[in-house]
């Protein structure tokens, strides 16, 4: 997958509105911290690094980034998070979009995007900022309602919890952090019931759909989901994904979708036969895994058995 790519608390504490700059200019200016495989991520939680995902919804169409309200209580939150955790600002990682994915390259980019639900099932903790706002293009208000229905929230939210839990995702509306609601991740599993700024356009500006875009972070998540099940991993976390999952498949994993351009409406294959194939994955894979195990197996006992001999 792409590196994921940080920024320390500390100098997170001093952004204003220049938080839009975006990835380049920080990465030019060498503020960034570049993980660039997932151990290396690994090591540095276990070295004491505590890593925060900001989840938020872009309120403005022509600039990426929080707004002032949103910025603030972002700050607010690793303040908070650091003196939960004992923790200094200069050992907290942030990822926030528009300054660790990167913008002008569209590889790039694109690899970023479909690393997504690594990105968002490694930190510590993940804040969902939300106070009560309002839309600069629309006039529309923004809150912890409206930030359910964004398409990439959901994907984020989601990918957390399946990997995570639910006991590090916090919600920040403005007051301090909030523990998430009960009823937050029934509400936002079924990622593709939702809005996407590509469908709002008609899809003028590209012809790929955001929707046929999250769906190989997606398999990636319902093929870990499943093989924890299926290995017998079954902690709270994980029981609570897995059901998540089995209770809402067909309308989080739809196979076909209602793609709309000037041309008019069509159907479109989404996931198609996907499901079926990732699940045959998993069969094969623990096929693998016990064929290994029951090979070590036997070279041990012919092992004992020769000792006796």
């Amino acid at each position: 997958g792409a590196p994921m790519n940080c920024i320390l608390a500390s100098s997170f504490m001093e952004l204003h509105m220049d938080v839009a700059k975006m990835h380049e200019c920080y990465r030019e200016s060498g503020g960034l911290k570049v993980f660039d495989r997932l151990e290396d991520v690994l090591e540095a939680k276990e070295a004491g690094a505590f890593i925060v995902f900001f989840s938020y919804e872009c309120l403005i169409w022509k600039q990426a980034g929080p707004n002032e309200r949103q910025l603030h209580c972002m700050k607010e939150s690793l303040k908070e998070l650091a003196d939960r955790n004992g923790t200094s600002l200069n050992d907290v990682h942030v990822w926030l979009d528009c300054i660790s994915i990167p913008q002008r390259n569209k590889a790039m980019q694109s690899a970023s995007i479909n690393s997504i639900y690594s990105f968002a099932s490694l930190p510590n903790a993940m804040v969902i900022v939300c106070p009560d706002s309002v839309h600069s293009d629309t006039g529309q208000p923004a809150d912890r309602h409206s930030i359910r229905q964004r398409l990439w929230c959901r994907v984020e939210h989601l990918a957390y919890c399946c990997s995570c839990g639910t006991q590090s995702m916090y919600l920040h509306c403005g007051e301090g952090l909030e523990a998430l609601p009960s009823d937050w991740m029934k509400s936002v599993c079924c990622v593709h019931n939702s809005m996407s700024t590509c469908c709002r356009l008609k899809h003028t500006t590209t012809t790929t759909c955001d929707r046929e875009v999250i769906v190989q972070p997606l398999l990636a998540l319902y093929y870990d989901v499943l093989l924890r099940h299926a290995r017998g991993l079954r902690d709270a976390k994980d029981f609570y994904a897995y059901n998540l999952i089995q209770e809402n498949k067909e309308r989080m994993f739809p196979k076909t979708f209602e793609y709309e351009c000037d041309q008019g409406v069509f159907s479109k294959e989404l996931f198609g036969d996907m499901l079926e194939r990732v699940e045959r994955l998993v069969d094969d894979t623990l096929k693998k895994e016990w064929d290994t195990l029951s090979f070590m197996s036997g070279e041990r006992s012919a092992e004992s058995a020769m000792v006796v001999i």
